[in-house]
């Protein structure tokens, strides 16, 4: 039997209360200072961790006050029943779902510990993630370790491959309104007899075999519908480009065949390019008149990216304080947005390789399912010799993350000189740690 803890919803009013207020005050107790009596703060420009919890609390509202109108609609068919001395919520199965998501996107990444050298060079070192496919500080983190495991693969395919070179097709079709996205993604990649698996095979046949491929969502606000494309990374033999080659593919028969097996009344919109290594210039060839030339590195991002901009769900949400984030929600009817994209990219598969490329994968023991890849190290690269760790965690209401342990490693004797003038945090000097040898 399902069950949810009271604690989760107000009846009458929905109010986001699943951490409590006092963690805010248990930090800053914590909280390291200067010698001017200010905070610590995460400073990491790149990764933009601050902004990104930010947005994952909105999915974490978001979801609650799904979670309030399930239970709503419990109430008003009669099928609530709560334990009047526990306050425990049965028979709410989709409520329980809502506020379970809700509660994991709010505890994501609370508190990152890292580990830093001489050069005060920061490595995130342990952090608890709650791998929800909206949640964008997983997203990225995810992103970050596909981007790093497609260049491997990538890397050691081309290298044990000499002969063969890369090309980027990208296949989109028109966008389906709110409602019908997972209907489309049915369509699209569904099994055997979707649209992709259609394609694949008749690329199979002209000896298109090794590939990444990717799904990707985004939404339009304009047009208020979905754009979900697909991204996929082939390579094919040099003489592919050959005036004898017959298996050559022009983006005419790419659109026609396309076309075909979406089984659409119109020419969908599909793009195939070359694609060379901008560091080899004398790998390039001259190409045909409909394939344009991209860049490999930017052709192992489009097919190491996320599925979905989870930011983008909340990029009209001003950082002004008084900004009201139920008022946003409402007026973009982000509830049934963020619903929809849930139930639609609940269990699909949204990356595949295929050929060689899925037998590289294999031999360097990269892991396949998604929620099980290692979203702490996003490269091999975690044998920097470390001087001392770091600990950071998340307050809610100043939307920040602040230093609260620095523990020192065996390093011998080392001085550093840290400046932690940067960005919104204003440092008036520079902080001077010095570390002894222990005995």
């Amino acid at each position: 039997m399902s069950r949810v803890r009271g604690e989760f919803f107000l009846k009458n009013k929905v109010e986001f209360k699943i951490i409590p207020a006092e963690n805010d005050k248990r930090v800053k107790n914590n909280a390291i200072y200067d010698s001017n009596g200010n905070y610590l703060s995460l400073q990491d420009g790149r990764a933009k961790w601050q902004a990104r919890k930010k947005y994952a609390e909105n999915f974490a509202k978001v979801f609650y006050m799904l979670g309030a109108e399930e239970l709503k609609k419990a109430e008003n068919n009669g099928t609530l029943e709560i334990n009047k001395k526990t306050g425990e919520v049965f028979n709410t199965p989709e409520a329980r779902k809502y506020f379970l998501k809700s509660q994991r996107i709010s505890e994501c990444a609370l508190r990152l510990a890292y580990k830093v050298d001489k050069d005060y060079n920061k490595t995130l070192h342990n952090a608890y993630f709650c791998r929800d496919r909206l949640c964008p500080i997983c997203m990225w983190r995810l992103a970050r370790r596909l981007g790093w495991e497609t260049h491997e693969i990538v890397k050691k395919y081309m290298a044990d491959n000499p002969n063969m070179i890369p090309i980027m097709i990208s296949l989109t079709i028109r966008n389906p309104k709110v409602g019908e996205l997972s209907q489309m993604l049915d369509v699209l990649c569904n099994g055997d007899s979707g649209a992709w698996q259609l394609l694949r095979k008749w690329l199979a046949r002209r000896g298109l075999k090794d590939y990444i491929r990717t799904v990707e969502v985004t939404f339009n606000y304009d047009k208020y519908s979905w754009h979900p494309h697909l991204h996929a990374l082939f390579f094919v033999p040099k003489e592919y480009f050959s005036k004898e080659n017959k298996n050559y593919i022009s983006q005419v028969q790419l659109a026609e065949y396309w076309q075909r097996v979406c089984k659409l009344d119109y020419k969908p919109v599909v793009d195939i390019r070359r694609v060379y290594d901008k560091n080899s210039p004398k790998e390039r060839i001259k190409l045909e008149s409909d394939i344009k030339a991209i860049d490999l590195c930017g052709a192992i991002f489009e097919t190491a990216k996320y599925c979905v901009k989870p930011l983008r769900v909340f990029e009209n949400d001003s950082d002004d304080p008084n900004n009201n984030i139920e008022k946003f929600i409402s007026k973009m009817d982000m509830k049934e947005i963020v619903r929809e994209l849930s139930e639609a990219l609940s269990g699909r598969r949204l990356r595949a390789l295929g050929g060689e490329l899925k037998k590289i994968a294999k031999i360097l023991k990269f892991e396949e399912d998604e929620n099980k890849k290692d979203l702490i190290h996003n490269d091999d690269n975690n044998s920097v010799e470390t001087v001392w760790e770091e600990v950071y965690e998340y307050v809610f209401e100043d939307k920040n993350y602040y230093l609260t342990a620095r523990e020192k490693l065996n390093a011998g004797n080392v001085k550093i000189d840290i400046d932690f003038r940067k960005d919104s945090i204003q440092i008036l000097e520079t902080v001077n740690i010095i570390y002894k040898e222990s005995g």
